[in-house]
């Protein structure tokens, strides 16, 4: 299986995401310091997918999607995250928390990111 290694970045001082060809022209140790609380940029990685309109799937999006489960098919929103080799939406019920693993998805909406559309969250 070949997919494409790409990744994006959140600018915490600039607040604005790079894209990337922007990532290329950074130095590494600008991108990558020694620990998270040093870090000028929070970085993200493409999932290999991209939604209904063919926008590209980061970790950190919020997307909308349908889920595929033991026959049932359901609407869920949640934060794509990266845990363990493998790509997952967060899912916030009121009382739980769910991982949905990206297998289980079709029609993919991307609805925004964590750090431009952080009103997305909700509480």
């Amino acid at each position: 299986m070949n997919r494409d290694i790409k990744f994006r970045v959140w600018d915490v001082v600039n607040k604005r995401i790079l894209d990337y060809s922007d990532i290329m022209t950074l130095p590494m140790w600008e991108v990558f310091p020694g620990t998270p609380e040093q870090r000028a940029y929070e970085v993200m990685q493409y999932t290999g997918l991209k939604d209904k309109n063919g926008k590209e799937i980061y970790e950190g999006d919020y997307i909308k999607a349908i889920r595929n489960h033991s026959g049932y098919k359901c609407e869920i929103k949640g934060i794509v995250k990266y845990e363990c080799g493998s790509f997952y939406v967060e899912v916030k019920y009121p009382l739980q928390m769910e991982k949905v693993p990206m297998f289980e998805l079709s029609e993919i909406f991307k609805l925004g990111n964590i750090y431009e559309n952080p009103e997305l969250l909700g509480n």
